[in-house]
This record gives structure tokens, sequence and C-alpha cells, in this order.
């Protein structure tokens, strides 16, 4: 943790999560964008091991909000989306 008052890489990617989760305008970086890229990231695959599906699916879709405060996590992001291809709808309609 941070000592100067600035927030560490990982709390500023929870900040930013929080942001997109809540249609709050997500506020840019004041870190390292590779550095809170990768923590957001890294809270992505533990939403994804928890079995988060309703806040993944609204983290897909806040790319375009996302790209505007890390680009590079937005650019991964929807690297593996499209890579994932769309979603079964059997599978949609077992969450509903």
């Amino acid at each position: 943790m941070r000592t100067d008052g600035a927030p560490d890489s990982r709390q500023e990617a929870a900040s930013i999560i929080c942001a997109l989760l809540s249609g709050s305008l997500a506020q840019a970086t004041s870190g390292s964008e590779p550095a809170v890229s990768r923590e957001f990231l890294r809270w992505y695959q533990k939403l994804l091991q928890f079995g988060a599906h309703e806040t993944i699916g609204q983290l897909n879709q806040s790319c375009a909000q996302l790209s505007k405060v890390l680009p590079t996590a937005a650019a991964m992001l929807e690297a593996a989306i499209r890579e994932a291809g769309p979603e079964p709808t059997d599978n949609l309609a077992a969450r509903a």
C-alpha cells in the first residue's frame, strides 16, 4: 500500500469497477495505466472464478467507457469477448 496518499493500482482498479457498475463516470487513473489495467483484469478474473455472471456481463457492456480510462484492459477484455464468441441462449435462460 502506498503511503503518499495516492491510491495503489489495486485500489484504483477496484474503484473503476465500482464506477462502471454504478453507472458513474469512471475517472482516469492517476497511477500507471498498464499497472492499473493488470489489476483490473485480476479483479475481473476473480469475478469469473466466483461465478459473478451478472457483474461480468455489466463490465463486458462497459468496454467503451473502460477504454477511456484503461485502454489496455479494455483492449484485452474486448479481445477475450470476441474470442469467446456469443454465449448460448440456453445458458442465458438458465441464469434468468
